[in-house]
């Protein structure tokens, strides 16, 4: 004898199965996991620039750490094979000029971690707002080069 309630449960396990894999797949897929880095790493940012504002020196060397974090990681989610498709606004130049792009993120990390330190030293606001421009112009110089729609 069916149940009505069947075809809910099961849609209900099936949701959670889901939820349950999905933190599996995303460590596993660069794609997604730079997109989502670059995502948080614009929070960061927004984050950082509202920080200068209100001189919270912490709030600024914690988002800059993030950053400099998220920018080591930057070319290990860039392999040959994780080029992301329709999803993804990386340009194929990336592979093509890998060195280069190694070095922008090399870059990024290094003003990131320069904000940092200026945060931690107890800087201030005009030196820590000349160190964020450097972070900003470290991504401006990649997205320039590397992605899509730029």
């Amino acid at each position: 004898m069916n149940n009505p309630k069947t075809p809910t449960i099961n849609a209900l396990l099936l949701a959670i199965a889901a939820l349950a894999l999905t933190p599996l797949a995303s460590a596993a897929d660069p794609v997604r996991e730079r997109i989502d880095g670059f995502k948080a790493s614009k929070h960061s940012v927004a984050t950082i620039e509202d920080a200068i504002a209100k001189d919270d020196k912490q709030a600024i060397a914690e988002q800059a750490r993030l950053l400099a974090s998220f920018a080591d990681k930057i070319p290990d989610l860039y392999p040959p094979d994780a080029k992301g498709g329709f999803f993804s606004k990386a340009k194929g130049s990336i592979w093509q000029n890998f060195p280069d792009f190694v070095a922008k993120a090399e870059a990024f990390q290094n003003s990131s971690r320069q904000l940092e330190q200026a945060a931690a030293s107890q800087a201030d606001a005009a030196l820590l707002s000349q160190r964020l421009r450097q972070v900003q112009n470290s991504c401006s110089s990649c997205h320039d080069s590397y992605k899509r729609g730029r």
